[in-house]
């Protein structure tokens, strides 16, 4: 009767064909682990027969939080050398997080789960990280993994330490290093820095020793056979990407597949051949053994041998050869010497040892444990010179250092050149190293931001010298005092871990050197901004310097160059400033309020002089199209023509630009403002209030209102009617002005005013005795005369006087702002001047 599958999983986890290799996959939740083992286990069953899944040994009431969803047997005769099955084991999110956080699991006695059982016999392990992943959430993960090694050490049987145990470091998810504009040899090239920034973060925590002959006696369980891999369930979309897809379209899994499980098998076969030469020794061994305790009864009988001598000259030997401390405590070392002391204090004959050897012996075994202690400390998470970011924390690692992390006082002195001790002194120089080149880093970026500072302040307008300023200082800022990669000349290297040379990241990683990169960063933009801007507009241009695409010629008697002119110059402008160092084309970054006075101040008026260059060209394209006469209907159908044509648009987008940099709530485009302008058949005013500023030497000598302000509206082919205004309080003077204020004196304030309907003004005025009358009846269009209150009106005087002269400086005003239709200011002067 065949066995039912919770039986064929119980046999094969347990081991009875130890032949089949076991590849162990885990990883904290959402690292992408199980869509990875779903594409490796399909590339790796393609030329064999089918993925078997198999079910957990326990009935799942009976796991116990060992959450194991499943184990995988999988045939692939391509795998290399033996060919074959393999098992791959798939702890889940959760699992993997329980057994990081709790790798007892794996040293109890009787662990009955799955999982714990697979894990203690792996033949390869496959920590599986996000790519995309923070650096608190990696250093998370290897501080788990560190502990889960731990564990993993306790539980597994003295007879499987073989060397190498293969971890393969595997990224996941990598199409989300892709960033928009990459080519495939960018986007690689961000794999790979990843990678490497990985490796050198695992490095930090389990050391330089990855398959070394001599391991560490502070790696958990012996050398390791580290590898790396990147890996996505798929390529970024393009077609230049797929030429780095698997043929199945995922990236680097057929690889890992091509790795992972010859290494497994690799690995299974040292564990069997060790196992196999451990029962050969322990036989011969056990024949040996005999033999000498026949030997030894034999000298005991004859009085040859005296009891303990053997023990009492083994000691007096070791202590006699004992090298200095730098060289038994050494990591090389290590483990090796204080398994002799440990066998020497464990012999049967120890208690007959003299009592200087005993002590000898106690004392050694006291110093090695005290030593592993000192050297433990300077392990992971605890951060180093290379690593602290705060002032905070270099205060307390030089406190540390000066009290924890001390070599203890009983053993300074025999201490001193031991590994561990210079690892310490080492410290001690590069914390001080670390704050010396971050401090010249800072005053480095101060430097900068002081230079930028004075040129965005500068007094007087920015021409070309001082554009030649701002390139020098951007050149000075591409060469810091040093380099992140450059080794620190002062510090030392010692041979263990964390030992290595300091590097200045460590200064331009501190959160201090972060403020003053993102400060300078931020001064560096905005003068890089004044400078583009101002060379488009031409304020800036000098022998080399880029055109000023921005610097509008006056308008010519030949329109077609008028026409063309905007679309031209927004072409030359993208052009130039193109992402990525200007993504929007909308250009926010020019934005005058973004700068300083008083360079603030020369940009706007160069701004609006080429705003009203523009705007004449435009005028005269409209001009040369409005009806004669004029009317309502030709009106809307310039509308509906001349400004749908793609040349006008153009210029609405050029002018919006430049008006939204001058005012970020202007109109985002004034020809289609003139457009909808065009086709309203009515507006309506709300004028509560006029406003009418006179200036003191408008007559000579101070004028003011005689009676009250009349606004008469006429409709097209009706009688006119008139709504008063009658002033309200004694006129506010702010020489050389006074203001006086008018309101509606019995009427509402609101006309409705049609295209074609005549609209007019007048207010009386009294000086020195004469009376004059100010009248607004003159505006840029018949069509639309409401134009005519936002104009200059004209100064009378009563009775037979000559024609009319304008009124300099008198202005009118509105409340509430807007109650008085806006005429666009594209709307040309039909009164005078060339159609």
């Amino acid at each position: 009767m065949p066995a039912s599958p919770t039986t064929a999983a119980a046999d094969v986890v347990n081991g009875v064909d130890p032949h089949v290799p076991r590849v162990i996959f885990f990883g904290p939740p959402h690292s992408g682990k199980s869509a990875l083992i779903g594409r490796i286990v399909r590339t790796a069953s393609r030329h064999g027969s089918p993925a078997v899944e198999l079910t957990p040994a326990d009935p799942p009431d009976s796991i116990r939080r060992e959450l194991v969803p499943h184990l995988i047997r999988v045939d692939n005769p391509t795998a290399g050398p033996g060919g074959g099955q393999f098992e791959i084991v798939d702890c889940d999110g959760r699992a993997a997080g329980e057994l990081l956080s709790h790798p007892s699991s794996l040293v109890r006695g009787k662990a009955r789960g799955v999982l714990a059982h697979a894990v203690r016999s792996a033949d390869a392990l496959v920590l599986v990280l996000d790519a995309a992943a923070s650096a608190e959430q990696v250093d998370q993960t290897f501080r788990n993994f560190g502990s889960f090694l731990d564990g993993l050490e306790e539980g597994r049987t003295f007879g499987r330490e073989v060397g190498g145990l293969p971890i393969f470091l595997t990224l996941t998810k990598c199409d989300a290093l892709h960033r928009d504009g990459d080519t495939p040899t960018d986007w690689r090239a961000r794999v790979a820095e990843r990678e490497r920034e990985l490796r050198d973060r695992f490095e930090d925590y389990f050391g330089d020793e990855a398959a070394n002959e001599d391991p560490s006696p502070f790696l958990p369980f012996g050398s390791i056979d580290l590898h790396q891999a990147a890996t996505s369930i798929q390529v970024p979309d393009g077609k230049t990407f797929a030429t780095y897809a698997d043929p199945d379209g995922t990236f680097g899994v057929a690889r890992l597949v091509r790795e992972v499980l010859p290494a497994a098998r690799g690995y299974r076969a040292r564990v069997l051949g060790a196992r196999k030469r451990l029962r050969w020794t322990l036989t011969g061994a056990g024949l040996l053994l005999g033999a000498m305790l026949v030997g030894l009864l034999v000298l005991f009988a004859s009085g040859g041998l005296g009891r303990g001598d053997l023990l009492t000259e083994r000691v007096r030997a070791y202590v006699a050869a004992e090298p200095p401390p730098a060289v038994y405590l050494s990591d090389r070392n290590f483990a090796r010497n204080r398994r002799d002391l440990l066998a020497f204090r464990e012999s049967l004959g120890f208690g007959r040892l003299p009592d200087d050897l005993q002590k000898f012996v106690d004392d050694r075994l006291r110093e090695f444990d005290a030593y592993k202690e000192f050297r433990d400390k300077f392990k992971p998470p605890r951060l180093g010179p290379a690593e602290i970011q705060t002032l905070d924390q270099a205060a307390k690692l030089d406190a540390d250092l000066k009290g924890e992390l001390a070599p203890p006082d009983a053993f300074a002195k025999r201490w001193s050149e031991t590994e561990a001790a210079r690892l310490w002194q080492k410290w001690r120089t590069d914390l001080g190293l670390v704050r010396e080149a971050e401090a010249a880093l800072h005053d480095w970026y101060s430097r900068l931001i002081q230079r930028g500072n004075t040129l965005l302040l500068t007094e007087t307008p920015p021409d070309f010298g001082w554009r030649g300023q701002v390139g020098a200082l951007f050149r000075d800022a591409e060469e810091p005092p040093f380099r992140p990669e450059q080794d620190v000349e002062k510090s030392p290297a010692v041979p263990i871990l964390r030992g290595k040379k300091l590097t200045y990241a460590a200064a331009f990683d501190s959160a201090r050197m972060e403020q003053a990169r993102q400060d300078w960063q931020a001064t560096r933009d905005r003068l890089r901004h004044l400078r583009d801007l101002t060379d488009a507009i031409g304020l800036t241009t000098g022998p080399g310097s880029r055109e000023a695409v921005l610097d509008l010629p006056e308008p010519l008697p030949d329109l077609a160059g008028s026409k063309e002119l905007a679309a031209a110059r927004l072409a030359g402008l993208r052009s130039v400033y193109s992402p990525p160092s200007y993504p929007s084309d909308e250009y926010p970054e020019w934005a005058v309020a973004h700068f300083p006075d008083p360079v603030r101040k020369a940009v706007e008026i160069r701004l609006r002089s080429i705003l009203d260059t523009g705007v004449r060209h435009v005028r005269r394209l409209v001009a040369h199209t409005a009806p004669t006469p004029e009317t309502p209907e030709g009106w809307r159908h310039v509308a509906d023509t001349l400004l749908q044509d793609p040349s006008l648009k153009s210029w609405g987008r050029l002018l919006g630009l430049i008006r939204r940099w001058l005012d970020p709530a202007a109109t985002a485009d004034p020809v289609g403002e003139l457009t909808e302008f065009l086709r309203r058949d009515r507006f309506e005013t709300n004028i509560k209030a006029i406003q009418v500023a006179i200036p003191d030497d408008l007559l000579g000598q101070r004028a003011a209102p005689a009676s009250r302000l009349v606004v008469t509206h006429t409709p097209a082919g009706g009688s006119p009617v008139e709504y008063a205004y009658r002033p309200e309080g004694e006129g506010k003077r702010d020489r050389p002005m006074t203001t006086y204020q008018f309101v509606p004196d019995g009427h509402s304030g609101t006309i409705q005013y049609r295209p074609g309907d005549e609209l007019t003004a007048d207010l009386p005025l009294k000086s020195g005795g004469e009376e004059y009358r100010l009248v607004w009846n003159s505006g840029r269009s018949t069509v639309y005369q409401i134009d005519r209150l936002a104009q200059a009106p004209r100064l009378e005087r009563a009775g037979p006087v000559p024609a009319p002269e304008p009124a300099a400086g008198v202005r009118l005003t509105v409340t509430p702002p807007g109650g008085l239709p806006a005429v666009p200011v594209l709307l040309p002067d039909l009164r005078v001047g060339p159609r």
